[in-house]
C-alpha cells in the first residue's frame, strides 16, 4: 500500500510524528509539508495522513485549501486519515470542524496527536501567549502515541 502524508508544522512537531509514522511501518510512505504550490497525483496513494497543527484555534491557509481538495477528489478505495497536533485535546474535533469545512465526511479517521512547547524555538511573543494561555512554563512534549498508532494500524 503507499500511503502519503502531508503536514503543516511551524515548530518542526507534526514533521516528527510524519516520521514516526513512515518509522514505524515497512510500506512505502511518502512525506511532505505543506507549501503554496504544493502538486501531487492523489489517486497514486492508497492512504492519505493530514498532519496539522492549530495555533490560536486556526490551520495553516494552504493546509486547509489542499485538504479540502483532497476530500473533494477522494476516490472510493482511498482511506484519508486526519492528526490534530494541539495543546488542547478536549477542542481538537472541534478545529477540525471550523477549519476543514467541506466534505468532513470522507474523513476516514479524526485522532489527538498531541503537542509539544519548545520554548527554544518559540520567541518571547509565543513564550507569552503559550505561558498565559496553556499555563506552561517550560518546554514540554506530549506526543499522543497511542493515538497515532491507531492511524498505524489503519495503514499496514
Amino acid at each position: 500500500m503507499k500511503s502519503l502524508i502531508i503536514y503543516s508544522s511551524k515548530k518542526g512537531t507534526g514533521e516528527k510524528i510524519a516520521n514516526y509514522i513512515k518509522d514505524s511501518v515497512d510500506t512505502e510512505i511518502q512525506i511532505e509539508k505543506i507549501k503554496k504550490g504544493l502538486e501531487i497525483n492523489q489517486n497514486d496513494y492508497e492512504n492519505i495522513i493530514l498532519i496539522s497543527s492549530v495555533y490560536a484555534g486556526t490551520m495553516n491557509k494552504e493546509f486547509i485549501k489542499f485538504s479540502e481538495n483532497l476530500l473533494l477528489n477522494k476516490n472510493s478505495e482511498q482511506k484519508i486519515y486526519f492528526l490534530v497536533v494541539s495543546g488542547f485535546e478536549e477542542k481538537f474535533q472541534e478545529f477540525v470542524e471550523n477549519n476543514i469545512r467541506n466534505n468532513l465526511d470522507k474523513i476516514d479517521m479524526i485522532e489527538y496527536a498531541g503537542y509539544c512547547y519548545d520554548f527554544n524555538k518559540m520567541n518571547f511573543f509565543e513564550k507569552f501567549i503559550i505561558k498565559k494561555v496553556a499555563k506552561v512554563n517550560e518546554s514540554v512534549e506530549n506526543i499522543r502515541k497511542d493515538n497515532i498508532e491507531k492511524v498505524i494500524k489503519k495503514i499496514i
